[in-house]
């Protein structure tokens, strides 16, 4: 027996036939064909393939006489060795074919670090299931980086190295490719918070916290006091959300703020006190109203305030030396009854609040013995009396703030002041009682009204009453309110014809009232009115009409659209001819239904015009020219349909 090997490489879709054991096909080809070419009588033909028997399957087929394979379509498993065998009773002869199929690229891995520092060096390794051998070329973040090898290397990395490492294996022969996309991070390190520098004054600063960290972060989250840290109306938050911006701020910002940065490997969070200045406010007295003579009395003055504040002491209008927080009378007299007045000032904010507290000392007037005459016995009686003195209330008046008040932004403080001696304080706005809320409230000797945070509902009259049992004064303050501009609305048509006269009312509300300027289609037109009046329409007064209202006092703007449609009359007439009055400049003769005509972007002279027709049905079209177009119209945007029988003259 006699042994000869054949070689074949087989590629993918290859469908050439050649003679005997040379077919050249891929993995996945329709077939690959295996005969031999002699012929003996009485030959009995044994196939195998890597030493071992060469069975039938879907995808092997043996011809009817046993001497050819066919292997449709090849896989990679199809490579090795085949051999046929003929033998006959008295010989036999072997001959052997590689197979080779070629295949992939694919499973296509890159072996490396995920997660690395900064300043180490990285390598990435890229490997594929592929006959023959893959080539290999990088792309980072979508960039091709010129590495032609199956390893990258990072010789030391910085920031700029984080990203999307895509590994592509291409097989020359299959001609396809794979890839695989590895991200690589850099851990989170050297992160910290960046917060003003300056004081921080409620209602007046705005403050700006700015992170700032290396590495790879794919995730920003904000806290403040333990819980999340949520945008609102003065918390603001960028675009990446690396920073935060409060503005203004308010005392409820105080606290401790933290931010964390994290990737899926690595995290680190830091912290930043930030302190709001406020104060003072709510300004109270603690003390008795009303005391008998000879005993020690105490006043104590407290406020709200960061930080805290001083204080200093009035008595009935003049300075009392006292600078504590308490007021002390070791042993009270009749002169000691009055207004006594405590202020606190906070020399950071630079702002100072008053409040005021009426103390009445009375006791009993122990003079002479009182004698009465007894006329009966001639005797007489003697006794004590106690008397009560009370001052007639004078020069009362009301303090109210000298600023200009803004809804959602000023606090307003109402204090009264008076002389003499008072024992109840009553207050009206607008002839009704006015009652504490959340917004409203009251000194705990009732003589001044805080209003935190203005509304325009808080507008009015007030009225504070002081009165005892012997006199009364009440005195009256108005408190204006500015706000808005808001709700902007125009009134005026939508559609209009040619010709006619149109007039758009912007109105909004405001205090004080709104100035107002107009834009159409973007363009200053330089009305300043809450009017806009076209006296004859064309065309080109078609489009979007905005009005703007402004407060020249909250400094505040809003403002709102309104669009105008400037429309031609629609004709339909299919037996007589209609004139179309277009402008004073031209006439359109019309034979069939035009109404979904239109014109756009004309100026003073017509010199653009646009034409649109739509009939329902190619019939309905009229054959025809137009006529005179070029002399008349310049620049024209969109030619006439030519199907339509329109003539443009001039008047």
């Amino acid at each position: 027996m006699s042994e000869s090997s054949l070689y074949v490489n087989l590629y993918e879709n290859d469908y050439e036939e050649v003679n005997d054991f040379q077919r050249t096909n891929g993995e996945g080809s329709n077939s690959g064909n295996m005969s031999e070419s002699s012929l003996y009588v009485n030959l009995y033909e044994n196939w195998m393939k890597d030493n071992s028997p060469l069975s039938p399957s879907n995808s092997i087929i043996f011809s009817s006489d046993n001497r050819s394979v066919s292997i449709s379509p090849v896989q990679r498993s199809d490579s090795g060795e085949y051999q046929c065998t003929y033998t006959n009773p008295v010989s036999s002869e072997t001959a052997k074919l590689s197979l080779i199929v070629n295949y992939g690229p694919d499973d296509v891995s890159i072996k490396g670090e995920d997660v690395v520092d900064l300043g180490v060096r990285v390598s990435l390794s890229c490997s594929a299931n592929s006959k023959p051998s893959a080539s290999f070329s990088w792309k980072f973040n979508g960039s091709d980086t010129g590495v032609t090898t199956d390893t990258f290397i990072i010789d030391q990395t910085d920031f700029t190295h984080s990203g999307d490492y895509v590994c592509t294996a291409l097989n020359r022969v299959t001609k396809r490719s794979a890839a695989l996309k590895h991200t690589l991070r850099e851990n989170i390190t050297n992160v910290r918070l960046v917060g003003p520098e300056e004081l921080l004054i409620e209602g007046e600063s705005s403050a700006n916290i700015t992170t700032e960290g290396t590495g790879t972060i794919t995730s920003v989250q904000w806290m403040k006091d333990n819980s999340p840290l949520s945008p609102s109306d003065n918390i603001i938050f960028s675009s990446d959300n690396r920073s935060v911006s409060i503005s203004p701020v308010q005392r409820s910002d105080s606290g401790e703020y933290q931010c964390t940065y994290s990737n899926p490997v690595s995290s680190e969070t830091v912290k930043l006190g930030l302190i709001i200045n406020y104060g003072p406010d709510g300004v109270s007295i603690q003390g008795e109203d009303v005391v008998d003579l000879g005993v020690r009395v105490s006043l104590s003055c407290s406020a709200n305030s960061e930080p805290s504040p001083s204080f200093s002491w009035r008595f009935n209008g003049s300075d009392t030396g006292v600078t504590t927080d308490t007021f002390i009378i070791d042993q009270t007299d009749f002169t000691h009854s009055g207004d006594y007045e405590c202020t606190a000032w906070n020399n950071v904010t630079e702002r100072s609040a008053s409040q005021k507290h009426a103390l009445l000392v009375q006791g009993q007037y122990l003079g002479e013995d009182l004698q009465f005459s007894d006329t009966s016995t001639g005797g007489t009686l003697k006794g004590e009396t106690s008397l009560e003195v009370f001052e007639n209330i004078t020069n009362v008046r009301l303090v109210g703030p000298e600023e200009p008040l803004i809804e959602g932004e000023s606090s307003a403080n109402i204090t009264s002041e008076g002389t003499g001696t008072i024992t109840s304080v009553q207050w009206m706005k607008d002839n009704s009682p006015l009652s504490p809320s959340d917004s409203i409230i009251f000194s705990s000797d009732n003589r001044s009204v805080s209003i935190i945070l203005v509304q325009r509902s808080d507008s009015g009259e007030y009225q504070c009453t002081y009165s005892n049992p012997v006199s009364s004064e009440t005195v009256k303050l108005g408190l204006i309110i500015n706000y808005g501009p808001d709700n902007v609305s125009i009134t005026g048509p939508n559609v209009v014809d040619l010709r006619v006269r149109v007039s758009l009312f912007c109105s909004a509300n405001s205090e004080p009232s709104a100035s107002f300027s107009w834009r159409f289609n973007g363009s200053d037109t330089g009305v300043t009115t809450d009017t806009f009046t076209i006296y004859q329409t064309d065309f080109t007064n078609s489009g979007d009409y905005e009005c703007t209202a402004w407060n020249n006092v909250t400094e505040r703007s809003a403002s709102q659209k309104h669009v105008l449609l400037v429309q031609a009359q629609s004709y339909t007439d299919n037996k007589k001819e209609k004139q179309v009055k277009i402008s004073k400049e031209f006439t359109w003769l019309v034979s069939k239904d035009l109404s979904n005509s239109f014109f756009e972007g004309q100026d003073d002279h017509l010199s653009k015009l646009i034409q649109f027709f739509s009939p329902v049905t190619e019939e309905d079209g009229i054959k025809g020219v137009v006529i005179g177009i070029l002399v008349v119209a310049e620049n024209v945007m969109k030619p006439l349909p030519a199907f339509y029988d329109v003539a443009l003259v001039i008047e």
